[in-house]
């Protein structure tokens, strides 16, 4: 009630301050050769402007009241000039009549407090200008009414407290601002629980600066990270949604690229995957482990890719597979195994294709299976 109370104190203060400009600019154009002209749309022959003016060494000069109409008839736009420069009260209006701006104006630049509508009547900004340039406490609305945003300006710039909110009334952020760049400390918060953390994290001149906390909508942790001058380094943690602040994610970042040992585990804190970065990309020995803490594989990598052998493993702990790899492709002989360990079958690759023989055996070691393959087509069969 209080905000209602105060708009309208000051939409009474504009509007008597307007009116009084506004005449004075309207009754000290008449000490001019004044005429009234009028365009037309040339489709429809209907007005599209009128205003006063005159007419010096041949050029029209706008010179007090002035409109301009929507192709509907319905005014679009009012408000006055003074030798050709906006001056006084603007008003602009939707197709449907209702009013979307007003403005004033100073020797054509803006000034003092400006007001925007939707096109259903409600206030959609407040601003403040200061020669044409914004500076003060500016709001913003949604279009049902509820504050948007809370901003304030010097001299075009953000600068200060910044606050937005949620459609729902509930605060989506708050934090400082300096000559347009956020500094000191930023927090975010979750949609549908008032004032529940979704990030604090802090700002220096360049960027990101220092630990940045994320937290799940339960209010428990879910990442920490650390940044330098806008670039995530060092130590970074993931957590499962739990209070119990299981890791999921553990690895370190250089320069913002992963480098060195990683490790993501299960929910109940069991190791699920340990690695290796350079600069982002998979390198050296890579292992991945089963719920039961059983190997499921391991193999290197090379730039990225999977590199030279691979083996895998059954759950119950047993050999599976070896094979090779050559920049993530499969290559040369791939040799399964049945669970207890002895061969099942051997085929070839090459550029990740089975090309060639392939054999199939039995538990006794016979062979009982034989196939040649071209491109992963099999040619025959026994």
């Amino acid at each position: 009630m209080a905000i209602i109370q105060k708009l309208k104190v000051l939409l009474l203060k504009l509007t008597l301050k307007h009116i009084f400009i506004s005449l004075i600019c309207l009754f000290g154009s008449n000490i001019y050769s004044q005429n009234v002209f009028v365009t037309y749309y040339p489709e429809t022959k209907k007005i599209r402007e009128s205003f006063e003016g005159m007419v010096n060494n041949g050029d029209t000069v706008k010179n007090g009241a002035y409109k301009i109409y929507h192709n509907n008839d319905s005014l679009w736009q009012s408000g006055c000039f003074r030798k050709d420069t906006l001056t006084g009260q603007w008003l602009d209006y939707f197709p449907n009549g209702k009013l979307k701006q007003k403005l004033y104006f100073e020797d054509g630049l803006l000034e003092d407090t400006s007001l925007s509508f939707y096109e259903n009547g409600n206030l959609y900004q407040i601003n403040v200008y200061k020669k044409d340039s914004l500076n003060g406490n500016c709001l913003t609305y949604f279009k049902d009414g509820l504050l948007k945003e809370e901003n304030y300006y010097l001299k075009n710039l953000k600068n200060g407290d910044q606050k937005s909110y949620y459609e729902n009334g509930n605060i989506k952020d708050s934090y400082n601002v300096l000559n347009g760049q956020k500094l000191g400390k930023y927090i975010g918060y979750y949609k549908n629980k008032n004032n529940q953390l979704q990030k604090v994290c802090f700002y220096n001149k360049i960027g990101l600066e220092g630990k940045l906390i994320g937290y799940y909508e339960s209010g428990n942790k879910m990442n920490e990270s650390i940044f330098n001058n806008d670039t995530i380094t060092g130590e970074y943690k993931e957590y499962f949604d739990t209070s119990l602040l299981i890791l999921s994610v553990f690895g370190h970042y250089k320069d913002g690229e992963k480098n060195g040992d990683w490790q993501w585990n299960y929910p109940n804190g069991e190791t699920n995957v340990l690695g290796v970065y350079n600069n982002s990309l998979r390198c050296e020995e890579w292992k991945i482990y089963y719920p039961n803490k059983k190997l499921k594989q391991k193999g290197s990598f090379l730039l990225g890719k999977e590199d030279e052998k691979w083996i895998f493993y059954s759950e119950e702990g047993n050999l599976n597979l070896i094979g090779y790899y050559s920049s993530g492709t499969r290559v040369g002989q791939w040799t399964g195994y049945h669970s207890v360990n002895k061969i099942k079958s051997i085929s070839f690759y090459h550029k990740g294709k089975k090309n060639g023989m392939a054999y199939g055996y039995d538990l006794s070691g016979k062979l009982v299976e034989t196939g040649f393959f071209v491109d992963n087509k099999i040619y025959y069969s026994n």
